[in-house]
């Protein structure tokens, strides 16, 4: 019976580096004469979606928009609801009291 016999060397392992900074979106390059004409065109709900992507998007936006939402009609709210579930795949929009609710796993 033979024996095998192994020999380990050591292997070096690269460090990697994480990034820490998100890379900016390029919607910030372009010029805000042309941001706003694309936020105008938004409908409420999409406008409050879009202010939370970033905070350079949100200062112009606004934070006013969030605030029209809450005093905007039941539709409006609903259609702001469903797209943050869609993003949020462990919650389920409760159309009774109107809110995000987590699901039980």
């Amino acid at each position: 019976m033979a024996t095998i016999t192994m020999q380990c060397e050591p292997v070096q392992v690269s460090t990697m580096t994480l990034k820490t900074e998100p890379e900016p979106s390029p919607l910030l390059d372009l010029p805000l004469d042309i941001m706003f004409e694309i936020v105008d065109l938004l409908p409420l709900h999409s406008k409050v979606i879009f202010s939370q992507t970033c905070s350079d998007l949100r200062a112009v936006v606004k934070n006013e928009t969030a605030q029209k939402l809450l005093s905007a009609p039941r539709a409006e709210r609903v259609s702001y609801l469903r797209l943050r579930e869609k993003a949020m795949p462990h919650y389920r929009l409760c159309y009774m009291c109107m809110r995000l609710h987590k699901l039980e796993v």
